[in-house]
């Protein structure tokens, strides 16, 4: 539901609009579940937890292997 932001009559006629439509209630009601069942149940939680995880392990072992490079690679400029 969308109101004019410091409009409180805008506010109260959108709520009085939604209170008065079982339709429109029963919309926002499936809409605000599949957001739900979407984004923040358990499962999504720790789907989206393992990404980060993963993506965190994985430039660190990226940073990890250049860093080793880094370190093995000949440093010309103490041989001369």
């Amino acid at each position: 539901m969308l109101f004019r932001p410091g409009d409180p009559s805008d506010l109260a006629e959108k709520v009085r609009r939604v209170v008065a439509d079982d339709v429109e209630r029963s919309h926002m009601r499936q809409a605000a579940y599949q957001t739900y069942a979407g984004n923040f149940t358990e499962k999504a939680n720790h789907n989206s937890l393992m990404q980060i995880y993963e993506r965190a392990i994985g430039v660190s072992q990226e940073s990890g292997k250049k860093s080793r490079q880094q370190r093995s690679a000949p440093n010309f400029a103490e041989t001369r």
